[in-house]
């Protein structure tokens, strides 16, 4: 499973792509979508609270309809808070969470997720994995000791280590396709005759 550094990273990705601008985005669109794609990982508190941590993850908060009912939610909260554009809201809200979901469906996970929830409760699981580095033995029973004790696996502080990488790998990418776009001459427009 990824890291809160992956989904942190795709949160901000996306409040990114919604940004106005080429600058910074807002900060509070980016805390939010931080956030909201950090947001699926919280099923692990009931089990933990219940002695067995994965209890309820990779349950439906892990699905397109927990998506799309996060997204309805900001939407709904923005329109009546700041009266904001209400589909926009929709699609950043709904953007950020599926990050989660897609993130982790391509990490493999061991027991599937129920991505079409409410329409099925069957389990999908990627046949691809590209996003671990090595087999983490899942949180199967215990509360926070075990939880704790999960984090302390040699696969988990490589797993953190690629993550890591890949977010310094891709902000060099970016940084440095700035420069060169800043570098290259503006292309002249030579009028028709």
């Amino acid at each position: 499973m990824p890291f809160p550094v992956l989904h942190s990273f795709a949160g901000y990705s996306v409040s990114r792509l919604v940004s106005p601008s080429r600058h910074l985005p807002d900060w509070k669109v980016m805390a939010g979508c931080v956030f909201l794609a950090n947001l699926a990982d919280l099923d692990f508190l009931p089990g933990l609270l219940a002695g067995k941590g994965d209890l309820f993850h990779h349950g439906i908060s892990h699905s397109f309809g927990a998506a799309f009912a996060v997204g309805l939610t900001v939407a709904a909260v923005l329109k009546l808070w700041k009266r904001t554009a209400f589909l926009k809201s929709f699609w950043v809200g709904f953007l950020a969470y599926v990050t989660h979901i897609l993130l982790d469906f391509y990490n493999g996970s061991w027991k599937g997720m129920p991505l079409f929830w409410p329409l099925t409760d069957l389990r999908f699981s990627s046949p691809v994995t590209f996003l671990s580095v090595g087999e983490i033995d899942p949180l199967a029973q215990g509360g926070f000791g075990a939880f704790a004790r999960h984090f302390l696996q040699a696969a988990c502080w490589r797993q953190l280590a690629f993550e890591i990488f890949l977010v310094v790998l891709v902000c060099s990418i970016a940084v440095l396709g700035n420069l060169l776009v800043r570098k290259s001459p503006a292309p002249v427009l030579v009028p028709e005759e």
